[in-house]
């Protein structure tokens, strides 16, 4: 008989574990903070020459406006106007502590940003002059579209 009760015991005490590892590979990574919908609040573009000069773009609904949608599988699309100019694209990103990669027909860009809070985020990126431009720095402003 003992026998016997030592078998049921060990076996609730197997099942057990293998229930506590199963909830445990069930649990969902955290999604990332950046996955949703965000609304262009502002655009702007420095251009450094000398001296330097900024163009800052508000969103205003009618000539400057974006929407850009990150989904949690690690693509994104987005679609608007700056100053009137349409545009619209897609591809994959990804971001690792303040870097923010997009993946755009084949280009590769990384994007330093930070977020102010759940709702709301910033992104920069700096290209060097070269021999046929200038310097420039590009910096979005976003809010999540509730």
């Amino acid at each position: 008989m003992t026998k016997y009760l030592k078998l049921i015991l060990f076996s609730l005490i197997v099942f057990n574990s293998c229930e506590d590892e199963k909830v445990a590979s069930n649990e969902a990574e955290p999604v990332n903070p950046l996955v949703g919908t965000w609304d262009l609040v502002s655009v702007a573009l420095t251009v450094y020459t000398t001296p330097a000069q900024t163009v800052t773009f508000i969103a205003d609904g009618e000539s400057t406006y974006e929407t850009m949608i990150f989904t949690d599988q690690g693509t994104f699309s987005y679609q608007g106007a700056i100053d009137g100019d349409m545009l619209s694209g897609s591809g994959t990103w990804s971001s690792t502590d303040d870097i923010l990669t997009y993946i755009e027909d084949g280009e590769t860009t990384l994007w330093d940003y930070t977020m102010t809070d759940d709702d709301n985020w910033s992104c920069e990126v700096t290209t060097p002059e070269n021999a046929t431009s200038y310097g420039t720095k590009t910096e979005y402003v976003w809010t999540r579209d509730n």
